[in-house]
């Protein structure tokens, strides 16, 4: 048999063998768990850089949307300073219309009842001798030079009526 000594130093190696033993399952351990942290780490790496180029990429479609708005803000304004401007035009040659439709307009309150009764007189004399010379036969017609022109009092009247309008 052995002796105490021997014994006890048989255990203490043991002891140690143990412990070695727990020392390497448990060095296992963490390598494992230090593998399973670092794929971990790497996957979020990895989907992190797929994130910030996601956001590059929104980051310039952003800028790209901000401009083309600022484009269309500019092309509004255009729009609408033009569509003033049309408006005014529009407005002035409206004026204009009015003032030509007003000056074009014969004014009958200012006709005095004088000159609308020889207006009437006239047209009926007109109408009076127009019916009168459709009306003749043909065999009624002079042989007159139609140079000639025979004076009558209505044309007279016709003469006189219209000297007086345009020397106003």
């Amino acid at each position: 048999m052995m002796s105490h000594e021997s014994a006890n130093q048989n255990n203490s190696q043991l002891g140690r063998h143990y412990a070695n033993k727990d020392t390497v399952c448990y060095d296992w351990e963490h390598k494992l768990l230090n593998i399973d942290l670092l794929v971990e780490n790497a996957e979020i790496k990895a989907e992190n850089a797929k994130v910030k180029v996601k956001n590059a990429k929104l980051k310039q479609a952003m800028k790209e949307n901000e401009a083309r708005l600022a484009k269309l803000e500019q092309s509004d304004k255009e729009k609408a300073k033009l569509i003033a401007e049309l408006n005014c035009n529009v407005r002035k040659i409206k004026q204009e219309q009015v003032i030509v439709n007003v000056a074009t307009q014969p004014s009958t309150s200012n006709k005095s009842l004088e000159n609308r009764k020889t207006d009437e007189f006239l047209v009926s004399v007109s109408k009076k001798k127009n019916k009168h010379s459709t009306s003749q036969n043909t065999s009624n017609i002079s042989l007159e030079d139609p140079n000639d022109f025979v004076e009558t009092e209505a044309n007279k009247a016709i003469h006189n009526h219209w000297e007086k309008r345009y020397q106003k």
